[in-house]
């Protein structure tokens, strides 16, 4: 098992974040909630409704927060095989537009595994904007950890 203190790691440059975080689940479970496109409103809490159009390889996600924001993602990468999943912000409430995340989750036993959730942004993405993006993560990686591990 980890433990609290020690369950999520963190590097920052001036343009890219990477978080690592282990989770008690499988590596499928994890897989399985976060290739699910449409799924973020189940491990976000302040994500409260997520809809994809899709047409011809492009999948597009708007998800509407608590507060009324609703946020234009665009679906880049979703790689079953290697477990790699990656996406842009096209809109935000935030000066987001341009940035790139990518998540991908590790086995290390039948029952444990990590995500590294990596995060790129624009340049000139003003400090406030990474802060906001490095909470989300925060908060994504605690609800990933909620809805996928057994209590």
């Amino acid at each position: 098992m980890v433990t609290s203190e020690l369950d999520i790691l963190l590097s920052e440059t001036e343009n890219e974040d990477v978080m690592i975080g282990f989770i008690n689940a499988s590596a499928e479970t994890v897989w399985n909630l976060i290739a699910d496109f449409e799924s973020t409103s189940k491990w976000i809490p302040a994500i409260v409704e997520s809809k994809t159009i899709s047409s011809d390889n492009e999948h597009i996600r708007t998800l509407r927060l608590d507060n009324g924001s609703v946020i234009k993602e665009k679906l880049l990468t979703l790689d079953e095989k290697k477990r790699i999943f990656s996406f842009q912000i096209l809109e935000s409430p935030l000066p987001l537009a341009g940035y790139r995340s990518t998540m991908t989750v590790y086995g290390l036993s039948k029952e444990q595994c990590y995500l590294v959730w990596t995060s790129v942004y624009p340049e000139n993405t003003p400090d406030e904007a990474k802060k906001a993006s490095k909470a989300i993560h925060e908060i994504g990686y605690a609800g990933l950890r909620k809805a996928t591990e057994k209590s």
